[in-house]
Protein backbone atom coordinates (compact mmCIF):
# COMPACT_ATOMS: atom_id res chain seq x y z
CA UNK A 1 0.00 0.00 0.00
CA UNK A 2 1.37 3.71 -0.84
CA UNK A 3 1.23 6.39 2.00
CA UNK A 4 -1.63 7.62 2.39
CA UNK A 5 -2.54 11.69 1.74
CA UNK A 6 -3.67 13.86 4.50
CA UNK A 7 -5.25 17.10 4.73
CA UNK A 8 -3.42 19.32 7.54
CA UNK A 9 -3.04 16.27 9.46
CA UNK A 10 -6.74 15.26 9.67
CA UNK A 11 -8.47 12.73 7.05
CA UNK A 12 -5.47 9.95 5.12
CA UNK A 13 -6.83 8.04 2.18
CA UNK A 14 -4.49 4.94 1.80
CA UNK A 15 -4.33 3.41 -1.87
CA UNK A 16 -4.04 -0.40 -2.57
CA UNK A 17 -3.45 -1.24 -6.11
CA UNK A 18 -4.84 -3.57 -8.24
CA UNK A 19 -3.18 -5.05 -10.87
CA UNK A 20 -4.08 -7.29 -14.12
CA UNK A 21 -2.39 -11.39 -14.78
CA UNK A 22 0.30 -9.12 -16.50
CA UNK A 23 1.03 -7.34 -13.10
CA UNK A 24 0.42 -4.06 -14.56
CA UNK A 25 -1.73 -1.42 -12.08
CA UNK A 26 -4.99 -0.91 -13.60
CA UNK A 27 -6.30 0.43 -10.50
CA UNK A 28 -6.28 1.50 -6.56
CA UNK A 29 -8.90 0.44 -4.28
CA UNK A 30 -9.47 3.74 -2.03
CA UNK A 31 -9.18 3.12 2.16
CA UNK A 32 -9.89 5.30 4.98
CA UNK A 33 -7.21 5.41 7.73
CA UNK A 34 -7.15 7.24 10.66
CA UNK A 35 -3.54 8.20 10.49
CA UNK A 36 -0.84 8.49 8.63
CA UNK A 37 0.70 5.37 9.55
CA UNK A 38 -2.37 3.44 9.86
CA UNK A 39 -2.66 0.28 8.13
CA UNK A 40 -5.95 -1.13 9.10
CA UNK A 41 -8.97 1.10 8.88
CA UNK A 42 -9.95 2.73 12.13
CA UNK A 43 -13.30 3.34 11.31
CA UNK A 44 -15.87 1.03 8.91
CA UNK A 45 -18.75 1.52 7.67
CA UNK A 46 -20.62 4.81 5.92
CA UNK A 47 -18.89 7.65 8.07
CA UNK A 48 -15.38 6.21 6.64
CA UNK A 49 -17.16 5.74 3.38
CA UNK A 50 -17.87 9.56 2.94
CA UNK A 51 -14.61 10.31 4.44
CA UNK A 52 -13.11 8.74 1.91
CA UNK A 53 -15.21 9.71 -1.15
CA UNK A 54 -15.14 13.69 0.01
CA UNK A 55 -11.12 13.78 0.49
CA UNK A 56 -10.62 11.61 -2.89
CA UNK A 57 -13.14 13.28 -4.88
CA UNK A 58 -13.37 17.20 -3.61
CA UNK A 59 -10.27 17.77 -1.11
CA UNK A 60 -7.26 16.03 -3.24
CA UNK A 61 -8.39 15.43 -6.46
CA UNK A 62 -9.37 11.98 -8.17
CA UNK A 63 -6.06 12.06 -10.81
CA UNK A 64 -3.98 12.90 -7.52
CA UNK A 65 -4.69 9.93 -6.54
CA UNK A 66 -5.19 7.18 -9.10
CA UNK A 67 -3.86 9.11 -12.07
CA UNK A 68 -5.74 7.69 -15.25
CA UNK A 69 -6.23 4.02 -13.90
CA UNK A 70 -9.47 3.01 -12.52
CA UNK A 71 -10.27 3.87 -8.73
CA UNK A 72 -12.52 1.51 -6.32
CA UNK A 73 -14.30 2.55 -3.91
CA UNK A 74 -15.59 0.11 -0.94
CA UNK A 75 -19.70 1.25 -0.35
CA UNK A 76 -21.77 0.71 2.48
CA UNK A 77 -25.56 -0.17 2.23
CA UNK A 78 -26.76 3.50 2.52
CA UNK A 79 -24.43 4.68 -0.54
CA UNK A 80 -26.26 1.26 -2.29
CA UNK A 81 -29.65 1.84 -1.93
CA UNK A 82 -29.65 5.53 -2.38
CA UNK A 83 -29.86 6.92 1.23
CA UNK A 84 -26.67 8.43 0.58
CA UNK A 85 -26.04 10.14 -2.68
CA UNK A 86 -22.24 9.45 -4.46
CA UNK A 87 -20.36 12.88 -5.08
CA UNK A 88 -19.16 11.65 -8.26
CA UNK A 89 -20.30 10.16 -12.06
CA UNK A 90 -19.05 6.61 -13.04
CA UNK A 91 -16.36 7.51 -15.60
CA UNK A 92 -13.20 6.57 -13.76
CA UNK A 93 -14.81 4.66 -10.50
CA UNK A 94 -15.28 1.06 -9.84
CA UNK A 95 -17.97 0.79 -7.00
CA UNK A 96 -17.54 -2.15 -4.61
CA UNK A 97 -19.94 -3.59 -2.62
CA UNK A 98 -18.71 -4.87 0.78
CA UNK A 99 -18.72 -8.19 1.54
CA UNK A 100 -20.35 -7.43 5.02
CA UNK A 101 -23.32 -6.15 3.27
CA UNK A 102 -26.74 -8.88 3.77
CA UNK A 103 -28.16 -8.97 0.43
CA UNK A 104 -31.64 -8.35 -0.05
CA UNK A 105 -33.89 -6.96 -1.92
CA UNK A 106 -33.71 -3.61 -1.98
CA UNK A 107 -29.67 -4.00 -1.66
CA UNK A 108 -30.27 -6.08 -5.36
CA UNK A 109 -32.47 -3.06 -7.10
CA UNK A 110 -29.82 -0.51 -5.56
CA UNK A 111 -27.10 -2.22 -7.47
CA UNK A 112 -29.18 -2.72 -10.67
CA UNK A 113 -30.14 1.28 -10.12
CA UNK A 114 -26.19 1.90 -10.02
CA UNK A 115 -25.53 -0.31 -13.10
CA UNK A 116 -28.53 1.07 -15.64
CA UNK A 117 -27.19 4.22 -14.66
CA UNK A 118 -23.83 3.75 -15.88
CA UNK A 119 -21.71 2.75 -12.80
CA UNK A 120 -19.75 -0.47 -12.72
CA UNK A 121 -19.96 -2.55 -9.59
CA UNK A 122 -17.24 -5.11 -8.13
CA UNK A 123 -19.73 -7.96 -5.82
CA UNK A 124 -17.11 -9.61 -3.09
CA UNK A 125 -16.46 -13.48 -3.32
Amino acid sequence: MTTPRSLAGLVHVGRQALYDRTNTVVGYELLFRGDAHAVEAAERGAYATSRVLVTAFTDVGIHALVGDTLCFVNLTREFIVGELPLPFGPEQVVLEVLETIEVDDEVVAGVTRLVVEGDRVALPD
